[in-house]
């Protein structure tokens, strides 16, 4: 079925740290991802959600590097980046968390902390390195434990931590990198509720100027922390807005939020003079009424 887009706005700008154009991933018959246009701005949070087999993971994996696309762009901060390597892209300002985990388990907090550091500013092929440098890494290691909520655990080997605290260790590692880009997979996922109520106030404290992009199933977390919200199924983008219009839309509770609104985590309610400020809906275009 064709895709109708709405305006977008501009595709281009300078306030954008991502534009995506016409992307495509195609794997035999399956497409993965068809023609997906998507616009981050500089910033956001904005969570890509979606039924299981959207194309969520391939996209995200288009995104990072991990595959290259059949067709279409990828313009991160300004820069074509469609045929960039994952490890180009690293070093442009795309961080990533993925949702295996990626941690030395006998290393303690800030040992994985100070080695991310070090792979991130090319020092990893080094046997020695200046006392000043390691110092700053030192300290540099204590700053991220700070703001990912570990540092009364920096001496804890990471196998003692619960999933929870390893997967927050995991944002940390991620934003080691530096990014100015964020990509989260998943981050909650086979979490308590007291340990995505401690994620949801990490991503909430970071800093208003990392733009973050993550792909979540648990919608009380994707309203809790996304200002904007795309919504993909089977491969297309079905619907996407603010928060506010992702909640109100029949077409994204038809397909998607049914059973969660179902369960009354969310009350509908319509506000009849509410414009969208940009969707992408398959099939027909959702007007103001959603």
């Amino acid at each position: 079925m064709k895709v109708f887009t709405v305006s977008l706005g501009v595709l281009s700008g300078l306030s954008s740290m991502l534009i995506v154009k016409n992307l495509r991933k195609q794997y035999g018959a399956l497409h993965a991802v068809r023609d997906v246009s998507l616009v981050v701005s500089s910033g956001d949070r904005h969570a890509l959600i979606g039924p299981n087999g959207a194309g969520k993971t391939t996209l995200f994996n288009l995104l990072s590097g991990e595959i290259r696309p059949d067709s279409g762009s990828i313009e991160f901060d300004g820069m074509d980046c469609t045929r960039s390597s994952s490890d180009a892209r690293a070093r442009a300002g795309i961080g990533r968390s993925f949702q295996q985990n990626n941690l030395f388990g006998e290393l303690s907090v800030k040992e994985n902390l100070v080695t991310a550091l070090v792979v991130s500013q090319g020092y990893g092929q080094r046997w020695w390195r200046p006392l000043s440098k390691v110092q700053e890494l030192q300290i540099r290691a204590k700053e991220l434990a700070e703001t990912i909520g570990l540092t009364e655990l920096l001496g804890a080997p990471v196998r003692t931590l619960s999933y929870g605290l390893q997967r927050q260790l995991e944002v940390g590692l991620a934003l080691a990198t530096e990014p100015k880009l964020l990509l989260l997979d998943e981050p909650t996922a086979g979490m308590g509720p007291s340990e995505t109520d401690l994620m949801v106030s990490l991503i909430g404290k970071l800093p208003s100027s990392l733009t973050v992009l993550i792909v979540e199933h648990d919608m009380e977390v994707v309203f809790k922390v996304a200002n904007q919200i795309t919504v993909l199924d089977e491969g297309e983008i079905l619907y996407e807005g603010s928060s506010d219009e992702v909640r109100r839309s029949h077409v994204v509770q038809s397909r998607y939020l049914g059973p969660f609104l179902d369960e009354g985590a969310i009350s509908y309610e319509r506000s009849s003079d509410e414009e969208p400020r940009s969707r992408v809906v398959r099939g027909s275009y959702v007007g103001p009424s959603g």
